[in-house]
């Protein structure tokens, strides 16, 4: 039936196209449009049930890969922010260092001593210089992975939301599909029911049989009673014979009847 439809579908798209030419873009996305619900039409409503759990199903291996990819950008993010963390305790430590030294240049000392060791001024400058240097750009770069850790995690965010609504989605289709099954199921009951209201049919048509029949053999009954009257007969009842009085007092008294009359 499938494959019929599609070839007639074919032909009629190849006679419009003979006939009309270029115009009949038109007319040929109609006609595979019919083609289309023609198709559609002719799969059981069972098969496109069953092909809509299929899918369903497919979703599940989807599911399963946003959410390894969901834990890996977790173990990712988490491993940046400890990474942060650490740059910015690197941060702090080096701006208590550069003002330890900076208060020692404001001071009238002409040595910084630490750890059994004297640096002339001069060179505590120097060391500033260095160790400025390399705060700013361990706070540029300190911002700037904040600023990707920010970025991750937003995407994060959004991938996890996408993930918890297409487990809703997913939740919601399989429901849907419950419910058109179920309904499919009372539509098949209530035509077995219109399938078997036939079968009764046929059962009051073999009980009126039986009522006519009944019916005739009454009529015959009745033109067997009615037969004598009509046509001059008389009619004969069968009693049993009954004894005379006669015989019925010699029996009583023990005589017979030849006795008596001796």
């Amino acid at each position: 039936m499938l494959k019929k439809t599609l070839l007639v579908g074919g032909s009629v798209a190849l006679v419009l196209a003979l006939l009309f030419g270029t115009s009949v873009v038109p007319y040929a996305k109609s006609s595979w449009r019919n083609v289309q619900e023609s198709v559609r039409q002719a799969i059981p409503i069972n098969a496109q049930i069953d092909a809509a759990r299929e899918q369903i199903r497919d979703i599940g291996p989807e599911i399963r890969d946003m959410v390894a990819k969901v834990a890996k950008e977790k173990v990712a993010i988490n491993g940046l922010e400890k990474e942060i963390e650490g740059l910015a305790a690197q941060v702090k430590d080096e701006e208590s260092k550069i003002v330890s030294l900076r208060n020692h240049l404001k001071s009238d000392e002409q040595h910084y001593v630490t750890k059994g060791r004297a640096f002339t001024n001069d060179q505590v400058r120097n060391d500033l210089q260095k160790r400025f240097d390399r705060l700013k750009s361990t706070q540029s770069r300190l911002a700037s992975m904040q600023q990707v850790m920010d970025a991750r995690q937003a995407a994060l965010d959004a991938a996890m939301s996408k993930l918890d609504e297409t487990k809703a989605q997913r939740h919601e289709l399989e429901v849907i599909v419950e419910e058109l099954e179920a309904r499919m199921r009372i539509v098949e009951v209530q035509q077995q029911a219109n399938h078997l209201s036939l079968d009764t049919s046929q059962l009051s048509a073999a009980r009126s049989m039986m009522n006519d029949i009944r019916a005739r053999i009454e009529a015959a009954e009745q033109e067997a009673s009615l037969m004598p009257k009509y046509l001059g007969e008389i009619p004969v009842e069968m009693t049993e014979p009954s004894e005379d009085i006669e015989t019925q007092i010699d029996a009583y008294f023990g005589q017979t009847s030849d006795r008596v009359s001796g």
